[in-house]
């Protein structure tokens, strides 16, 4: 499900190196890509709701509608319907294509809205030990705690983390470092954030909510902002 809705789609292949997330790849588009609603009755529900944290991201980024929509649908993808999975894969792939479209290597900061989540979520990954905590459970805790560190930061208002964390747990998602075993490790998420790939500088990038629906993506969040926050989770 994770790859159908998102990971197959953009030409972006990568291998995890030295204990980080992605730390070498390149970019090369295939000539095709599949998604078979019908595959996916063959996945654990571990599996599908890895897959739906990556639903709700495009939800929570690009399309209060389709946020709503998952809302009321999300239960019928994670039991594998092939009409909620396939409207649920169409949405999320043309919204992929569109923010890749124009910004195919990553480099104006378009694509890079596709990461919300995944600053916080490569961290959870990488002081769990890779494979231990898979990429979607990582990204739907990373995703809150994005929420959270922007709703503090003046980004958005405490309503937005609110309104992602009651779908979380509408579709029990993990939501909580405790979900995947690293309850109150909240400030080692700090120092693997100061690798991720897409800091330009001294200073943390991140992708932040406006509100649900819109992200922004920021390239000057001062690390010891970054570090109190995180200290307090």
């Amino acid at each position: 499900l994770l790859a159908q809705v998102d990971s197959a789609v953009g030409g972006k292949t990568a291998i995890d190196a030295e204990g980080e997330k992605n730390l070498v790849g390149a970019f090369h588009a295939p000539a095709l890509v599949v998604a078979d609603p019908d595959f996916l009755t063959t996945l654990d529900a571990r599996q599908m709701r890895a897959g739906m944290a990556e639903i709700v991201k495009y939800g929570a980024i690009a399309d209060a509608d389709f946020f709503d929509w998952i809302g009321r649908h999300g239960r019928a993808v994670l039991a594998a319907d092939p009409n909620a999975c396939a409207e649920a894969a169409g949405r999320c792939i043309r919204m992929k294509a569109a923010a890749v479209e124009g910004d195919v290597e990553d480099r104006t900061g378009q694509r890079a809205l596709l990461n919300f989540g995944h600053t916080f979520g490569h961290a959870i990954e990488s002081i769990a030990g890779l494979g231990t905590v898979l990429h979607g459970e990582a990204v739907s805790v990373g995703m809150l705690l994005a929420a959270r560190f922007s709703a503090a930061a003046g980004r958005c208002n405490m309503e937005t983390p609110e309104q992602l964390d009651a779908l979380l747990r509408h579709l029990e998602l993990p939501s909580r470092l405790d979900h995947v075993g690293l309850g109150g490790q909240a400030p080692a998420l700090f120092e693997p954030m100061l690798k991720d790939k897409k800091n330009e500088s001294e200073n943390v990038t991140l992708i932040l909510l406006e509100r649900i629906g819109k992200a922004v993506r920021v390239t000057d969040m001062p690390r010891r902002q970054l570090r109190d926050f995180l200290s307090a989770a």
